[in-house]
Order: C-alpha cells, then structure tokens, then sequence
C-alpha cells in the first residue's frame, strides 16, 4: 500500500500566521500559545 500524501498523520504541524511558530498536536489548538495568532495546518500539501 502506498502512502497517501494528502491524508494527514495523527500529529499534525501547525504554523502561526502571525509569528511563524511551528506547533505539534493531534488536535488543532486555537491560537499560538507565544502570540495569540491564528493556526493553519502545514502537515497536508494543499494542490495549486
């Protein structure tokens, strides 16, 4: 079986929008615990 690139890992990394902080988690927290800024998940490629 061949690993699916766009099918995320049970932890995931997630990345601050605001001060670039990269956190892991199962679940997604909701703001960045240095500056309170917004999360997006970096673990799943996104297609262009």
């Amino acid at each position: 079986m061949t690993h699916d690139p766009y099918t995320p890992p049970e932890t995931r990394t997630f990345e601050c929008l605001d001060c670039g902080r990269r956190t892991d988690a199962q679940h997604q927290p909701v703001t960045c615990s240095v500056c309170g800024g917004d999360l997006r998940d970096i673990s799943v490629p996104s297609e262009q």
